[in-house]
């Protein structure tokens, strides 16, 4: 049984599965609606009274209109016309609204995304503040590197201790992702003057270093995730090229070599594995890659990379 059912999640709780955290202390609103008079471009407003993101969605006239409003406002069409233009000084003709929502910045971790036969993935493992969409990627590495798991050892390809390493790999993962949205949080939630000087020097710092930006950008995607592993590249996700990334669409692992030798072909044919020449972005002479894009194991020569697979919980 997986439990993806989000965050109020019925299997969890069947499943008795402990989920602590915070209660939500502030709260934001989130509406998708037709303007009449909508901005030229997409816009942002933080100020005193809150913060405001309207942008376009899926054609038609439609903006969705989200942000943050320390008064808490029940969601209808009226409270976010009045939280708007609170904000921005207009409601832009707010009308016609097709969806109404508000959420908070409740924090809660799953004690266990197993147990015993029920795993748990996405919202119904981890809750936090929306921000960034950092939450909808983690949720879907969950998805990954459980489905991938599941299938290997249903298929007959890996030992059931496979299943083993879904939360050691996970709920790290998840525990940094509460860390960032609650540093998010406060970022977009301070009023004070101190809150106001620490997002101008956040956006000078990106502004001035890319190097931060892009990491701060790896984190939100969770391109940054590395799982653990004996190898100093086990675990570490492959900067694939679109060529790459095909060789894995068949959800099994594979080996990748910078040059296909002999020893790397025999290997290959008795581990039933396909190997595929390709230039790797590290110098080693090749790594087994994981479905999910991960490394698995990594050798300078056919011999190291045999030793480094017996390791493995392969069938």
């Amino acid at each position: 049984m997986v439990g993806t059912d989000g965050a109020g999640s019925t299997v969890r709780q069947a499943a008795g599965i402990d989920f602590p955290g915070t209660d939500s202390t502030v709260f934001g609103f989130l509406g998708d609606v037709e303007l009449a008079d909508p901005p030229e471009r997409p816009g942002f407003w933080h100020n005193e009274h809150g913060a405001l993101i309207v942008a376009p969605i899926g054609g038609g006239g439609h903006y969705r209109v989200t942000g943050y409003d320390p008064s808490d406002p029940i969601p209808t069409l009226e409270s976010l016309r009045e939280t708007t233009k609170w904000i921005a000084g207009t409601d832009f003709g707010m009308r016609s609204p097709v969806w109404l929502s508000r959420f908070g910045n409740a924090a809660r971790l799953a004690a266990e995304y197993r147990k015993g036969r029920v795993f748990l993935a996405g919202d119904a493992a981890h809750m936090h503040f929306p921000a960034g969409g950092l939450g909808l990627n983690v949720g879907l590495q969950d998805a990954m590197n459980l489905g991938w798991k599941l299938a290997a050892v249903q298929r007959g390809w890996a030992d059931p201790a496979l299943l083993d390493t879904y939360h050691p790999e996970r709920h790290p993962v998840g525990v940094a992702l509460g860390e960032n949205t609650k540093a998010q949080t406060a970022l977009i939630t301070a009023t004070t003057e101190e809150g106001r000087s620490l997002r101008r020097l956040m956006a000078d710092l990106l502004r001035a270093h890319s190097d931060v930006a892009t990491a701060l950008a790896n984190t939100v995607t969770a391109l940054d995730v590395r799982y653990p592993g004996t190898h100093p590249l086990a675990g570490q996700r492959l900067p694939a090229t679109r060529e790459q990334l095909h060789l894995l669409r068949e959800g099994r692992p594979v080996l990748l070599a910078q040059e296909a030798v002999p020893a790397l072909k025999d290997l290959a044919t008795s581990a039933d594995l396909r190997l595929y020449e390709t230039q790797l972005p590290w110098p080693t002479a090749a790594v087994l890659m994981r479905p999910d894009g991960h490394v698995w194991a990594a050798g300078d020569t056919a011999e190291q990379l045999a030793d480094a697979m017996a390791e493995l919980p392969l069938a």
